[in-house]
């Protein structure tokens, strides 16, 4: 194994826990990787979590902004000239890639998953605010690895689920995911979907 620390413009996504036994990967990892089809990915010592090494050269990523390392999502970025920890190099390749310039690709991504929420006063109440609009998240949800799943859910159609609460439960984690868990956005979407209107 050796080192690899952030230089000369390459930068690292280090996705924790999210490949099984299978080689299946969690629904985080599954859209991470979307968004970087060409990039090389090995698996981590530990061979359950995935580092994508890409270069974004000149990149200015601001810390007041986005997330270093995002705890609840299980992803910490390795920016050059930004982050000073390093990543074991393993080996152990998941997809055969080159490093080559995502400088354009990263910033979608970053929207999505390591953005940090956003703090405003209303009446001397402080309040987060979801980080994607409610149209935002259909449209993401759609366009994600999962999205005939989730068109399905959010039309109703659950032939396929046994009970109806195995439904509901797969769209709310579907919903949960692209709205950063906001309590209130979920519901106000789960309500707007087939789903709910079937009861």
């Amino acid at each position: 194994m050796d080192w690899f620390y952030c230089q000369h413009g390459i930068c690292a996504i280090d996705l924790d826990d999210c490949v099984n036994e299978s080689r299946e990967l969690n629904e985080i990892a599954q859209n991470v990787i979307a968004d970087f089809p060409n990039a090389y990915i090995e698996k981590s010592p530990s061979g359950r979590g995935l580092h994508i090494y890409f270069k974004a050269s000149n990149f200015n990523y601001d810390t007041n902004i986005y997330y270093i390392n995002n705890c609840k999502l299980g992803i910490e970025v390795y920016i050059a000239g930004v982050t000073k920890r390093f990543l074991t190099l393993t080996g152990d390749v998941f997809q055969n890639g080159n490093l080559e310039e995502m400088k354009d690709t990263l910033p979608p991504f970053l929207e999505v998953f390591m953005k940090l929420p956003s703090i405003v006063r209303q009446n001397d109440i402080e309040e987060t605010v979801p980080y994607l609009s409610d149209e935002s998240v259909i449209e993401k949800a759609n366009k994600s690895v999962n999205g005939e799943k989730f068109r399905k859910l959010w039309n109703g159609d659950i032939p396929s689920y046994e009970s109806r609460s195995e439904a509901d439960l797969a769209l709310a984690s579907i919903i949960a995911f692209w709205c950063g868990r906001d309590i209130e956005q979920m519901d106000r979407l789960f309500r707007e979907s087939g789903l709910m209107r079937n009861k």
